[in-house]
This record gives structure tokens, C-alpha cells and sequence, in this order.
């Protein structure tokens, strides 16, 4: 597994599938036994069609989704953790695969995996960090003043996505990133670059799945930094 050469601020992974209107009846089914873990919380809430689940784990940055046409796994930071059995992905796929063994489930559909990363500049300004970008992607440009620059890399046929720019602590408000895991609280304070890749696939959801597109994400902003 490739070493991330800057900060994975969240990690998220989502597979679709065929819509269960049935929902509210599968939840309870699969979900009700990790709930006799005492370390386990857990919100509902009303979606447009039936109700959504929310598991979180007590001194932990994780969070496993589920609505009626998608589940989700979200996760504050990186450790070693993350890519073994360790894992809490584990219990995603725990969950996932008792939400597919449901008799009314459809079909798989894409999942996709993301990253949030950030390179951390120190001693420079918001002026100087988009300064500093502009000079080396951007000199082609209009010699103006600019408030926010970005770049996306798109290849539709692999279904990967990148996109990255100076950030500052509005950009990560704007993008909903919890800033509780302590490799995160520093990025509040700090200045540099933010890059979001993202990988979708048509491959069953697995942990194996899972490890290798993080990986590939990795090596993939390891080379942009």
C-alpha cells in the first residue's frame, strides 16, 4: 500500500443499488445487531421515501450510511488501519452484504471512492498561495488579480476525477469536512493545496476493491505533490 506524501483529511466510499422501497424493513433487519455493541451510536432520519441510518463508533472518525438506494462508509484522516482487517470498512461490507442478500434486492450499480487530500504550504499567505499556483499552471492566463483558482482533470472512460487548488479553511467548510480527527485540526490554521480524486467502478463492492482504488488515489496525488 502507497504512503500518502501529504494529509488524507476523509475518505469516502459509496456503492449504489437498485432501489428498496422496502427500506424501513431492511434497516432494522441488518443493522439492529450491530446496535447491541455498546461503543455504537446510531441517528434515523426521514428521507424522501423512507427513512436513512447513520452509524457512527464512540472514539472513532468512521461513519456508515445506508439509505434505500445507496450506503455509505466515511472516515476522518488515514492510519494503517485503514487498509486491514481492522478496518471499520469491514463492517460496511458486514452490512452491505446482509442489505444484498435482502430477497427484493435488484442489482449492484457504480460505486465510487474519493479522497480529500491536502498539502500543507507553511509561512504563506492566502495572496502568496495563489500566487504561487497561478505562476505554475496558469501563466497563460490574463495577468489579473484572482480570488480562487482550480484545476479538474477528467477521464470519463476510467470514471477517475481530479481536482485540485489552493484552499483556505471557507473552502473546507464548503466542502463539509469535520475537522475533529487530530491530523485535521491543523489544516484550519494552515495554508496550501487541496486535491479531490475520485474513482468510480462497476465492480462488486469488496474490501479488496476498496484497498486497491484507494491506493490507486493515492499514488495518483502522490505524483501531483
Amino acid at each position: 500500500m502507497s504512503t500518502p506524501n501529504f494529509k488524507i483529511a476523509k475518505i469516502q466510499f459509496e456503492t449504489r443499488y437498485s432501489h428498496l422501497l422496502h427500506f424501513n424493513d431492511v434497516y432494522k433487519r441488518v443493522f439492529t445487531p450491530f446496535l447491541r455493541e455498546s461503543n455504537i451510536n446510531y441517528q434515523l432520519r426521514k428521507g424522501n421515501f423512507t427513512d436513512e441510518i447513520a452509524m457512527s463508533f464512540n472514539g472513532s472518525f468512521y461513519e456508515i450510511e445506508a439509505r434505500f438506494d445507496r450506503m455509505i462508509f466515511r472516515q476522518e484522516g488515514f492510519d494503517t488501519d485503514t487498509v486491514n482487517q481492522k478496518s471499520k470498512f469491514v463492517h460496511f461490507m458486514e452490512a452491505f452484504e446482509k442489505v444484498r442478500d435482502d430477497q427484493l434486492f435488484g442489482q449492484d450499480q457504480l460505486s465510487f471512492i474519493a479522497i480529500w487530500g491536502v498539502k500543507i504550504i507553511d509561512n504563506k499567505s492566502i495572496e502568496d498561495n495563489l500566487k504561487d499556483f497561478y505562476d505554475k499552471f496558469f501563466k497563460f492566463l490574463p495577468n489579473e488579480s484572482y480570488k480562487d483558482l482550480g484545476i479538474i482533470v477528467e477521464n470519463q472512460e476510467s470514471g477517475f476525477r481530479l481536482e485540485f487548488g489552493p484552499y483556505t479553511e471557507k473552502d473546507l467548510q464548503k466542502l463539509d469536512l469535520k475537522m475533529d480527527h487530530p491530523n485535521n485540526r491543523p489544516l484550519r490554521e494552515s495554508r496550501g493545496i487541496l486535491a479531490i480524486a475520485t474513482k468510480s467502478t462497476n465492480q462488486t463492492p469488496s474490501f479488496s476493491v476498496f484497498k486497491k482504488n484507494l491506493n490507486s488515489l493515492i499514488e495518483t496525488v502522490n505524483k501531483l505533490f
